[in-house]
């Protein structure tokens, strides 16, 4: 993995509070969250075909973003 690729992951981890640190064969790593029916009811299946011809799916794909904008980390200064 380039220098940047591995730069760019660490700037997304330390900005969004869905990663927890964890350990994965003895090293310290980083694990995320993964959508589930608790966080994304039905989204996949019903309402991203629909997104944008109805109002449901463009409120529950609002829902959806301002969830994970709840999560965001304030980024750290460089």
């Amino acid at each position: 993995m380039s220098a940047r690729r591995r730069q760019r992951i660490l700037e997304v981890v330390a900005t969004d509070d869905a990663f927890e640190p964890t350990e994965r064969q003895g090293a310290r790593a980083w694990a995320r969250c993964l959508a589930c029916a608790r966080c994304n009811p039905e989204k996949d299946r019903r309402h991203d075909p629909q997104y944008g011809r109805t109002t449901r799916s463009v409120e529950v794909v609002r829902w959806l973003l301002d969830r994970r904008r709840s999560w965001m980390r304030p980024r750290p200064p460089r």
